[in-house]
Parts: structure tokens; sequence; C-alpha cells
């Protein structure tokens, strides 16, 4: 497939990029390599429509996950939404202000604030392009390594503050820092030097200079890959006073299988719980209190039946399975949210990714699909599990075409709907005319 946001920056990862990597840095150890891409993940214009993107969902209301630090250099005095209350809204990036730079002359002229810093966590849902660049980044480690369980992320950090504003902790996760715009320094103490310092920075996370002789420094420029495991405890500094952005790409080792099922649960009792009214309110006098906490109320007794019922369990595998095969076909990356889905005419062509195949498994009288980390159930025909096998092959595939070779009259409308829900994925494309 013709990947317009690649083309946007240039970047590639080359086949044998995470060989060398790998065989010079385990991945117990802290690394720094120097402009390891020919290009650059993304751009700091990309990264800013992102942020204001995100702004924009924030004062719409819409869930998001931008934050907003303001204060001093060192972060140690500093305002968040809580303390800012409505003027926070205002004081969010907006498409106007430009750039990173152009919003920062806002803050300080408009707003008296000279030091900041904004976190955008999945920030490749918002960001042009940059998630399916990441997905080639992530792909070709895990074909090496082996997939991670707990999934991936990319978190944005960008302003110019000169340290972490939550001062010095460890994450849940390895992490790989991509330096985008500016210079940037971490401090890196191994385990069991931060865990014999941890108990003084709970109480003042910033007070870690007493410890810098004991750190690993690791330092970067534009285009610079930094790395260190999760088990090191960290703190990000700005070289100088200038502006910095870096993406900080997550590796999770931990399993989903307790949120996982929970959610699968919680869909498979809500089914069974959207029947019943409102809870009655259940008598409470003295003389009746006893007896109203021994016997359960009527929605939990509706919900253990349905947890308990012989459907639950096929019921539970089904959402597990289909959110499984979402998870693994994006990396355990969050996508951003699905496309546009246009009708398709009988002369359009479409085109899949060979690198990235969709997939497609049966499972009882069903077909489970799923690409770039999305998943749906289709009736299970032969028909679409071999157009899929035809779309992965990666060449042109005529609309009237597959319509003819993979459905039958009564299931054409269904066939045209897959097309389309892939579409929405961004598993296939449709070419230009001539193309």
């Amino acid at each position: 497939m013709k990947n317009s946001s690649h083309a946007t920056t240039g970047f590639a990862v080359s086949e044998t990029f995470w060989d060398g990597y790998l065989r010079a840095h385990p991945l117990s150890r802290p690394a720094v390599v120097r402009r390891p891409f020919p290009a650059p993940l993304t751009t700091p214009e990309a990264l800013f429509q992102g942020l204001t993107l995100a702004a924009a969902d924030a004062r719409a209301g819409r869930p998001n996950e931008l934050r907003l630090y303001l204060g001093d250099p060192k972060m140690v005095y500093r305002h968040t939404s809580e303390y800012l209350g409505d003027r926070y809204w205002e004081l969010l990036p907006r498409a106007e202000d430009g750039s990173l730079g152009g919003y920062a002359e806002r803050l300080r002229a408009r707003h008296g604030y000279t030091c900041f810093a904004l976190m955008l966590n999945n920030c490749q849902t918002v960001v042009p392009g940059l998630w399916s660049r990441l997905r080639d980044f992530y792909s070709g480690l895990f074909e090496r390594t082996g997939f991670l369980q707990g999934g991936t992320d990319c978190n944005l950090f960008a302003g110019n503050y000169r340290a972490t504003p939550f001062g010095a902790h460890t994450d849940d996760q390895d992490v790989f820092t991509v330096i985008i715009e500016g210079r940037k320094r971490f401090l890196a103490w191994p385990p069991k030097v931060f865990q014999g310092m941890e108990q003084p920075l709970n109480e003042n996370p910033h007070n870690y200079q007493r410890h810098r002789s004991r750190a690993r420094v690791l330092e970067g420029k534009a285009g610079d890959l930094l790395y260190w495991p999760r088990e090191y405890g960290h703190v990000a500094e700005s070289v100088d006073e200038g502006l910095v952005t870096t993406l900080s790409l997550g590796l999770d080792r931990g399993s989903t299988a307790a949120s996982w099922v929970q959610a699968a649960l919680s869909e498979v009792i809500g089914e069974a719980l959207s029947v019943e009214r409102q809870a009655a309110p259940l008598p409470f006098g003295k003389s009746e209190r006893s007896r109203a906490a021994r016997a359960l109320p009527r929605d939990f007794s509706v919900a253990l039946e349905a947890a308990r019922s012989p459907k639950a369990a096929p019921r539970l595998e089904r959402a597990l399975r289909l959110r499984w095969l979402g998870w693994v076909t994006g990396l355990g990356l969050k996508p951003p949210p699905e496309g546009p889905a246009p009708e398709l005419a009988k002369n359009d062509r479409v085109r899949a990714d060979a690198g990235h195949p969709i997939l497609c498994v049966p499972w009882h009288d069903e077909l489970h699909i799923a690409a770039n980390g999305f998943s749906v159930a289709f009736p299970g025909t032969k028909g679409h599990a071999a157009l899929i096998r035809a779309l992965n092959r990666g060449k042109p595939l005529a609309v009237g075409d597959a319509l003819e070779r993979f459905s039958e009259r009564a299931t054409r409308a269904s066939t045209r709907l897959l097309l389309r829900r892939l579409l929405a994925f961004r598993a296939i494309e449709k070419l230009p005319a001539g193309e």
C-alpha cells in the first residue's frame, strides 16, 4: 500500500535495524543511539497539530489525555487544571498559535507564564500519520523479541521546563524516547540505587541532586533514540532554555487478562441488567437493616444468574477473542478513531498492505476479522475468507470483481459492508482512478 504518512517524513525502519540494535544494546540496559533513522518519526508541526486537536477535545468535554503544567522552571511549584479552574481552557494550545513557539509566546505575553509543560498520552490517536509509523517501529522489534501482551503506547512531552514536573520516578513500562525538537537529558538510576533513594524522594521527588553522580546520563538531540528499562528510576532535564519535544514509546510487560475478563463480563451482565427497571430503595428501618443486608437485591441476583448462565462462557470467549485480535493487529497500540467509510462503486479499486495483513479467524459460525487495532464479527462464509486472502496479496482489486468472485447474490450486501469496514479500519485504501 502506498503510505502517504511515511512519505510525509520519509521515516523508515530498515530490516537490519533491530538486529544491530539488540546486539549492541540489550533491553536490560539504558542506551543512546545517534540518529538511527534516515528521517524523523514525525515533525514538530504535526505534533503541535495533535496538541491543538486534543485541546479542542478537552474544551468540548470529550475524553482526552492532555495535561498542562504551568510554573517555575524546575516545576517544583506548579499549577494544574484543578488550580487554574476555568482559565485552564484558555491556556491550552490553539491552532491560531501556529506552533509550539507561538503558543509559548502567547502564554508569556498574554497570560504571564514563562514556563510550561504539555503532556499528551496516546498522542498517536490525534497526530496525523504517526500511528502507522509507530506500527512499523514496534513490529520489527516484536518480530525479534516476541509480542508483549501488555501492549505499547506513545506519549508526547513538550515545553520549556527544566525538569520533569513530577520529579524522579519509575514507569510501568520500558521506554524508548525519540527526540523530535531541541535537546534533552535523562538521569537514569539502576534499580538498586533508586530503591535506596526512593523513600526520601516520595516526600520530595525533585530533591534528587545529591544522587546525581550515581546516575547514568542519557543525552540527545533531535533525531536521537534513548532507552531505559522500567526498573530504572529517572528524571528528564532540558539542556538549555529552548523548547523541547519528545515522544516516549512504551513497552508494557504486564498482563491485561484481569481487566479484559472484567470488561467482557461487564458486557454479559450489562445485557441482562438492561431489561431491569431502576433499583428500588430498600427498607432501612432499624429493625429492617439486618434483613436488607443479608438478602441480595434483585439486580445482584440477575447479574449472578447472567454470569452463571451456560451462555455466559461463549459470550465471554467471543468478546475476548475479538478484542485480542484487534490488540495483536494494532501491536497493543491504541489506534486513531475509525476513518470514513464511503460507498464503493463496482469500478472502484482497493488495495491492502501485504506487509500488515488482515487477520481472518473462523469461530463457530462467524468470521472474526481484524486489522490495525480494530476487529469485527461477520457471518462465516467461504467467500469472505477468500476475499481476505486475495486482499492480503497487496494487489489492486476491483470492487465489482470482488463481488463476483467472493460473494453470491444473497451475500453481496455483506461483502460491500465488509469492504467498507476495512476502509474504516485503514486496512485497505481506495485507489485513485488510473493507478
